[in-house]
């Protein structure tokens, strides 16, 4: 565990930590998702409870009328009525509203939202409202890790990756200095943190768009395909790629470019599964990385 040292019991072997399913949300998962987000709804400065209460009532899982807002923030009415809706929620509906936590943060401290959150993207909000939503973020990764969780909080997003390498590698491409490739990325993380139902087809075209938008930015070359933008870029940067290399890239940009190939998964099947989504957005944000890598040295 990264965030706090594991207890006893897990040390000496007597209790793992069972690794639940996308969709289980289990008494014991929900109750600590719980203890989480209550104190930051309720404990707050007096001025920020009317502003962080109109967000939760207006919540699109919740939609409880505004007029019916307690006018203390220690009402035990309020609190027990979103309690009684929390465990009794869809699986999904929960980690919708713990996802979206860090809107109602920024929300009650009276700050633009849409400014907050394009800010935040890059780390770039007021210093307070910052560190709230990192503690926030802080907190919840460390509860989802304790849990067995299958999720991890990433840019403002639940992200079904609990890997900390292959987190790393997503980390640093989504930030890569490249447009598009960032795009892509984030595109990418969008698609397969969908829910209920993810979009694992379109997520492994916006990871291989990510490696083929780094390579027309980084040649100039815009409207060429993969195999010449990857001999433009041996050139431009004086790379020497190993043919083999090239043409595994080359396989995987056919594969999810012909019109028959993308419907079917690596290995045939008529969908694309989570397993080989997860597989395209870590590799190609690792290519993403060293592409990055080699054009800087």
């Amino acid at each position: 565990m990264s965030q706090e040292r594991r207890p006893f019991s897990q040390r000496v072997g007597a209790r793992g930590v069972a690794q639940l399913g996308m969709e289980d949300m289990p008494p014991e998962l929900r109750v600590s998702l719980w203890n989480i987000i209550q104190p930051w709804i309720w404990s707050v400065r007096q001025g920020e409870y009317a502003r962080r209460a109109q967000w939760v009532y207006n919540f699109p899982a919740i939609r409880w009328p505004t007029d019916e807002i307690p006018f203390h923030s220690r009402s035990d009415h309020a609190t027990q009525r979103l309690k009684e809706w929390f465990f009794s929620a869809e699986w999904h509906a929960i980690y919708d509203l713990v996802e979206a936590l860090p809107e109602m943060i920024a929300y009650g401290i009276e700050m633009p939202l849409f400014d907050v959150m394009r800010k935040y993207r890059v780390l770039e909000p007021s210093d307070r409202c910052r560190q709230l939503i990192i503690d926030y973020a802080t907190n919840l990764d460390a509860m989802l890790e304790r849990e067995g969780a299958p999720y991890r909080y990433r840019n403002l997003q639940l992200v079904p990756i609990t890997n900390e390498q292959e987190l790393s590698e997503i980390d640093e491409a989504r930030v890569a200095p490249f447009a598009g490739a960032r795009m892509h990325i984030q595109g990418a993380i969008e698609k397969i943190s969908q829910r209920p139902l993810p979009d694992y087809r379109n997520c492994v075209k916006e990871a291989v768009s990510a490696v083929e938008s780094l390579l027309q930015e980084a040649t100039g070359l815009k409207g060429e395909k993969m195999p010449k933008l990857l001999d433009a870029f041996e050139r431009k940067y004086s790379v020497d790629l190993h043919r083999a290399f090239k043409a595994a890239l080359g396989s995987l940009y056919g594969w999810t470019s012909d019109d028959g190939g993308i419907r079917h998964g690596i290995f045939g099947a008529e969908t694309v599964s989570r397993d080989e989504a997860q597989f395209m957005l870590i590799a190609c944000s690792a290519l993403v990385n060293f592409l990055v890598a080699k054009a800087r040295n």
